[in-house]
């Protein structure tokens, strides 16, 4: 729904909750009737948390194990992560460890390790 005919909708009394998310230009856009995000609180400490990152143009975001979406904060961790993932095409996993951070409904992360998990070692079939 565009944000307008929206607008014009709560104003005339209309009843609807929405959320922010990114389109794919990385901005947000409203979204009628989708649920809240799952937030975790400021400070948390994230321990060898199991995900995979995904690119958006010059964004890298951490995508728990759980579903939960964390945008990378900027250093020097997450930009060796992000050049490992732009010369591979294949999804790694990935153990991650570091602080969760929140600004305006969103969660955000900082990095202070990132290993990629060991692949497990295919056993041979017997025949």
């Amino acid at each position: 729904m565009p944000l307008l005919a929206l607008l014009i909708a709560l104003a005339a009394g209309g009843v609807c909750s929405l959320r922010l998310v990114a389109d794919e230009s990385g901005g947000p856009q409203a979204t009628p009737g989708a649920s809240k995000p799952r937030l975790r609180r400021e400070g948390t400490q994230l321990h060898d948390e199991p995900g995979r990152f995904t690119l958006a143009g010059n964004r890298a975001t951490f995508v728990a194990a759980d579903g939960t979406n964390y945008a990378g904060l900027e250093n020097l961790n997450l930009e060796r992560v992000a050049k490992i993932i732009a010369a591979s095409p294949d999804s790694v996993e990935w153990l991650v460890t570091g602080t969760v951070t929140e600004y305006e409904g969103s969660n955000y992360l900082l990095i202070s390790r990132a290993r990629r998990k060991a692949a497990s070692a295919k056993v041979p079939r017997s025949f």
